[in-house]
């Protein structure tokens, strides 16, 4: 992520941008820790795909959802096969165990 000072500094001179409040909307454990993740960032990608799903499937008591996100997160999610197109639904199953599955 970008730091937030160097947004901050861009936006010099935009009427009231000293009003901005960038403080206490951070999450706690800003800015996040990347060393956890793997070496690859594909693997690390797929691993916050995974732990978002398992959230979802564990947290959540929603039955039916959408879930909005770009070609790459939900292939990463569904595997290599899967050629999503734009602007066009999917309907998959989310298992307990934070995996999901195309719907026949």
């Amino acid at each position: 992520p970008r730091p937030v000072e160097k947004v901050i500094h861009d936006l010099q001179g935009l009427p009231r941008v000293e009003n901005v409040d960038h403080e206490s909307l951070k999450p706690d454990n800003w800015p996040p820790d990347q060393s956890h993740h793997e070496s690859s960032s594909k693997n690390g990608r797929n691993e916050s795909i995974h732990k978002f799903l398992l959230w979802l499937a564990q947290e959540r008591e929603e039955t039916v959802i959408a879930v909005v996100c770009h070609y790459n997160v939900i292939q990463a999610a569904l595997g290599p096969g899967i050629k999503p197109l734009n602007a066009t639904p999917i309907a998959c199953q989310l298992f307990s165990d934070g995996t999901i599955k195309l719907v026949s």
